[in-house]
């Protein structure tokens, strides 16, 4: 009964305070947002154990020789930045609207390719994307521009603030599912020539495929290969990524759209279809290394039985 007590108690105070802190960046001027954001962005890195030494450990194993040490704590710096400024743009989501979606996010020919590639194959296109840019902008202004139909999230581990984050990221249109029986309603959203977004770039544990990520074997989510086999859809590695140091303004990126053979379901067949993902992903990341989201424990899933060595990312 404690125990229990203690629970919503713990749910209750992590609610409130995760909205004193949105409803503060909302309300300020988004440079001192920005600012507020950064300061939050280190005291969490440092709180959660991805301090600055493990930020930097991490761009050195992916990079290698690509940066002098100096290079590499004013990239980390620039991390922090973009994570603050993250945080004041996501309390913002709900800016969005018609007149505005195309000032804020240059979409380049992305709209045109989605049309296409639907068209030619009557279905849905898989965008597998990453936690680059502002991913939480891309879901919400993908839908309202009428590219995305809806995408996959796991559902955050305290009820009330996974509610009000659900309730901010479908009010632009998109569907969001939870990771927990997804598939079926993505498979009839693609079958339906709906296009979905699935971030595919964390540690996908003992079941993931082990294929190089920034140069780096990495257990990979492989759903994305598997589900463009079976339903004959084509895939675009994609993201949104920000311009310049400017708050509120992106542009999109993607890589070769790829197209799977749904007459082949091997195991071969899957991981190199999950290795150009990776690599496009990788690309987009290593044009923008301080907008990826290094604090994810990427490579914590040990990998005994493959020896394989890959070479840093260039």
């Amino acid at each position: 009964m404690m125990d229990l007590i203690r629970r919503r108690a713990t749910i209750f105070i992590e609610y409130a305070f995760f909205m004193m802190v949105a409803g503060t960046l909302r309300i300020m001027p988004i440079v001192a947002g920005v600012w507020v954001g950064t300061v939050i962005a280190r005291l969490f890195c440092l709180l959660s154990g991805r301090s600055t030494k493990y930020i930097k450990s991490q761009m050195q194993e992916c990079f290698g020789e690509r940066y002098t040490d100096k290079e590499y704590d004013r990239l980390v710096g620039k991390f922090y930045l973009h994570f603050g400024t993250l945080l004041a743009e996501a309390v913002r989501v709900k800016i969005l609207n018609m007149d505005n979606v195309d000032e804020i996010v240059d979409w380049g020919d992305l709209k045109e390719l989605n049309d296409e590639l639907s068209a030619k194959y009557n279905r849905g296109v898989l965008f597998a994307t990453g936690h680059i840019g502002n991913w939480e902008f891309t879901g919400s202004a993908g839908a309202m521009k009428g590219i995305l139909a809806g995408s996959i999230a796991r559902p955050l581990d305290n009820p009330l603030i996974d509610r009000k984050v659900k309730e901010v990221r479908e009010y632009s249109g998109q569907e969001i599912w939870d990771k927990e029986g997804a598939i079926l309603k993505l498979i009839k959203a693609i079958k339906r020539r709906k296009s979905v977004g699935i971030l595919i770039d964390q540690d996908a544990g003992e079941q993931g495929l082990r294929v190089p990520f920034l140069g780096r074997a990495a257990s990979t989510n492989t759903a994305v290969s598997e589900l463009a086999i079976r339903l004959g859809a084509p895939i675009v590695p994609s993201a949104i990524v920000r311009v310049g140091n400017k708050p509120l303004r992106f542009k999109v990126v993607h890589g070769e759209p790829i197209f799977p053979d749904n007459k082949d379901n091997s195991q071969e067949a899957v991981y190199t279809i999950t290795e150009k993902v990776n690599n496009e992903l990788s690309r987009i990341i290593s044009d923008n290394p301080e907008q990826w989201l290094w604090i994810h424990r990427r490579w914590k899933t040990p990998n005994p039985s493959d020896r394989r060595r890959y070479k840093r990312y260039e």
